[in-house]
This record gives structure tokens, sequence and C-alpha cells, in this order.
């Protein structure tokens, strides 16, 4: 299985930059820079778009207008890596309740996903659900459920953000539901 991974790895140094490094170096890291090995281990070739917006920990959330030519530079990538190699699944880390980290998920969503025949969706950071039921316009819920939804598979390791993929991208119907599955469904 072909991945792209659009999240970014340190720096800044934080929990979810580390993860991303984590599970890029438990995968083999980038396809690109090992290019004629054979396929890793696992059979998961990662294409990496280190989608950085922030440089420092106190730019993480806040707007800045060179983010929107980076948001429009790293979503070409991925675009180009799809065309170019293959890749089928996309592989994202949404933000937490803030607005600004909220568009620019509505951006990559709206310009990344039209592309990709799978998407996975690794909640990592906790609140979005709670932040968009109390903190938000009704218009910005629905946005956010339009572009989020539906996903193939959401990725929740602890309970604190069960309810950001169930409330984002269950549908109504199936919220409580829980599969439990050892493996990636095959794509």
């Amino acid at each position: 299985m072909k991945l792209l991974v659009f999240a970014h790895t340190p720096p800044p140094h934080h929990g979810q930059s580390y993860m991303v490094q984590l599970m890029l170096e438990g995968f083999g890291g980038d396809a690109r820079q090992h290019a004629g090995n054979p396929p890793p281990a696992h059979g998961i070739e990662c294409y990496h778009v280190n989608a950085r917006f922030s440089r420092g920990l106190e730019d993480i959330g806040e707007f800045q207008g060179a983010k929107l030519f980076l948001i429009f530079f790293y979503c070409l990538q991925a675009v180009w890596l799809r065309l170019r190699h293959g890749v089928k699944v996309f592989y994202y880390v949404p933000a937490p309740g803030r607005r600004v980290a909220l568009y620019r998920d509505w951006l990559v969503m709206l310009l990344c996903r039209p592309f990709f025949k799978t998407v996975i969706l690794h909640w990592h950071a906790a609140g979005l659900a709670k932040w968009l039921e109390t903190s938000t316009t009704i218009a910005s819920r629905a946005a956010t459920y339009r572009l989020f939804r539906p996903v193939d598979l959401s990725v929740v390791l602890s309970r604190y953000n069960v309810a950001d993929a169930e409330k984002t991208v269950v549908p109504p119907h199936l919220r409580g539901q829980q599969r439990h599955s050892r493996s990636l469904p095959k794509f």
C-alpha cells in the first residue's frame, strides 16, 4: 500500500510532530529516498509531505500570510505524488479546536481529497468536536462535517479523541458502534 503522509515532523518539536516522525521511521521513511529498494516489511510505502506551517511552538495555530501560500504548495506536492507515484491513500492529522488551524484543514481537504481514493484521519489533538459544538457557528460546523466525511479509517489512540472522530466523521446513525481491527483494511 502506498500512503501519503500529509503531516510535519520536528521542528517544532511537540507530541504530534514527534509521533509522525516515529511512524515514518517505523515504516521505513519516505519511499522517495529509498527508490529501488524492496517494499518495507509491513507492505506500506510512505510518501511524506512535510507540511510544516509553523517555525516554532509560538506560531502554531496563528495566522500568517505565508501559511496560506504553504497550504497551496503542500497540497500541490500531495497531488503531484498522487499522480507521479500512484499513491491512493491520504493520511492526515486534523487540528484541534482552533479557528486558523480548522480553516487550514478545510483547504487541505478541499484541495487534496478529490485526488485520493482512501482517507485516513489520525486524531492526535483532542477537542475539535467540543469546540465545534460550543464555540463556532453552525456554518463552520457544517463545513467541517462536509469536508471531513466520509473517511475510510479513523485512528484513535486515546479515549480523549473518540468524540472528535465520532462527531466529526462518523454519521449519526453509526455513532457508538466500534470496529476493532488489528490490521489495516486492504486498499
